[in-house]
């Protein structure tokens, strides 16, 4: 009985270390394009200052130097909910970043969306990638 107590506390311990690192990776992914996102808008200010603002990139995973293996692409909302947990999408419609989180305790937003939404700002508009709704991984805010 004691070993199978230690074993249950072990396996729940392993799934928020497990939780934990998606939340983290998740977080490195935001920052990254983020930055990406910063990086082209200031290439385009100081080598081309005339080029029009329509002509800046609208998915920041193609300003990555690499995109990360979890990308699965552009699709709309609808393939985006039936993607593979842990996917990362980019909808060129609502022009937004996507995730489909592995974890399925993650706790959602507010509307208990399935995905994390981040809207990429207009081309008019510095930079920015911004969640739709407040989402909570597991109490952390996610931002």
């Amino acid at each position: 009985m004691v070993v199978l107590v230690v074993v249950l506390l072990i396996l729940r311990q392993t799934l928020i270390v497990q939780s934990q690192a998606e939340l983290a990776a998740v977080k490195t992914t935001i920052a990254a394009l983020r930055i990406a996102m910063a990086l082209h808008q200031l290439e385009i200010q100081v080598a081309r200052p005339t080029v029009a603002v329509a002509t800046q990139q609208r998915n920041p995973f193609a300003l990555l130097q690499r995109r990360p293996i979890n990308y699965a692409g552009e699709m709309d909302l609808v393939a985006a909910e039936n993607s593979a947990p842990g996917s990362w999408i980019f909808d060129p419609v609502c022009g937004c970043v996507g995730y489909l989180p592995i974890d399925p305790q993650w706790d959602s937003g507010p509307n208990e969306a399935r995905l994390i939404w981040l809207r990429v700002s207009p081309p008019t508009e510095p930079p920015q990638l911004l969640a739709l709704q407040a989402y909570k991984w597991r109490g952390q805010t996610l931002d």
